[in-house]
């Protein structure tokens, strides 16, 4: 988007193509700027005059996502987030269980920690307050657009209306594939029938969930006033995954 509407190719702009941008490895793009490898760099570009924006995720399955996923959990540590997890990868400990996982401050209220402490998301900072989750909604509110992840194609075609742009059917196809393994699927199954475990993972991450709820009024205010409803390619998401319904029943 950023190519397009400066009417300019990607190499004169030097954007990413499609793929994975690696502070790290040095693969980068110069002309887009902010959160690269979970490092969020907040207290550098919200001071800058250029317009901030990003996308959300529900804490709640963010959270389960990640226990599922590779390097984001304490038995398998690819951080160095803590000493001790390093044993489990290693096999010189026993392996965490979810239990355990939703006790750790390292993992939890991640969103908090890069939009109010500007720390790499996994770790241990500190007690999180609700001063913290006041200072979250102003830095939220300095970004010119909040996307959501629940509704992602929907968001694209908010930005791009933002930006006067128009999106084709191309624009849509999927470049990855969102299929769960068995036991990713078995343990939404088993969450969805145990509330205790719900209500845990909730006050786990209730700072987080603070945070969101107040990025998703953003969004669905934008939303409700904006032709995107209308898109033909948003029918399904806006029916099937709509995070605004119940806000927009609150105003008439």
């Amino acid at each position: 988007m950023t190519c397009t509407k400066n009417g300019a190719t990607e190499s004169t702009l030097d954007c990413c193509g499609v793929g994975w941008c690696d502070w790290q490895k040095g693969i980068t793009c110069q002309n887009i700027h902010g959160c690269t490898n979970h490092i969020p760099r907040i207290g550098k570009w919200l001071t800058k005059p250029l317009p901030s924006i990003t996308l959300m995720r529900e804490p709640g399955s963010r959270f389960v996502s990640a226990w599922h996923y590779r390097c984001h959990h304490p038995n398998y540590d690819c951080f160095n987030v803590n000493k001790q997890f390093k044993l489990v990868r290693s096999g010189k400990a026993k392996k965490y269980t979810f239990d355990d996982y939703c006790r750790m401050p390292e993992y939890q209220n991640i969103m908090i920690k890069m939009f109010v402490r500007d720390k790499f998301p996994y770790g241990d900072y500190g007690e999180i307050t609700d001063a913290d989750l006041v200072k979250g909604k102003a830095n939220l509110d300095r970004f010119v657009f909040v996307g959501m992840n629940e509704m992602y194609d929907t968001s694209m075609v908010l930005l791009a209306d933002a930006l006067d742009l128009k999106m084709t059917p191309a624009d849509f196809d999927k470049e990855r594939s969102a299929n769960r393994p068995a036991a990713y699927k078995d343990f939404i199954n088993h969450l969805h029938k145990n509330s205790t475990l719900q209500d845990e993972i909730n006050e786990a991450n209730k700072y987080d969930i603070g945070l969101y709820h107040h990025a998703r009024k953003k969004f669905c205010g934008q939303l409700r006033s904006s032709s995107a409803l209308l898109h033909p390619m948003l029918d399904i998401e806006l029916d099937q995954r709509n995070v605004c319904l119940d806000l927009w029943k609150e105003v008439p």
